[in-house]
């Protein structure tokens, strides 16, 4: 498993991008008077964190059809903390504009 880390690296690094432009995004909301922010940054992050996963998905399906199974082991992981990291960002991220 010597690519885990770096794989799970790339994908929390893509994470933060997308959650800094949602964040921006929700706080524009905010600035404009949107009463429900907060709905707005989860539903937002629950629609990105769906689609990252789903391409971490199909890539691990690659992987494990090709015979890398280390790599693909990787990806089942990183698809583990994408969903928990997500999730908690998520909800984190709601509480936070109401």
């Amino acid at each position: 498993m010597k690519n885990f880390g770096k794989i799970i690296r790339i994908n929390l690094l893509i994470m933060l991008a997308y959650s800094l432009i949602a964040l921006a995004i929700t706080w524009s909301a905010v600035k404009s008077g949107e009463p429900y922010a907060g709905l707005t940054y989860a539903l937002l992050m629950m629609y990105v964190i769906i689609l990252h996963s789903l391409v971490v998905l199909i890539i691990m399906i690659i992987k494990f059809v090709k015979g890398e199974k280390e790599l693909g082991m990787s990806y089942l992981l990183s698809l583990f903390v994408i969903g928990i990291v997500g999730f908690s960002s998520c909800s984190g991220g709601s509480a936070l504009f109401t």
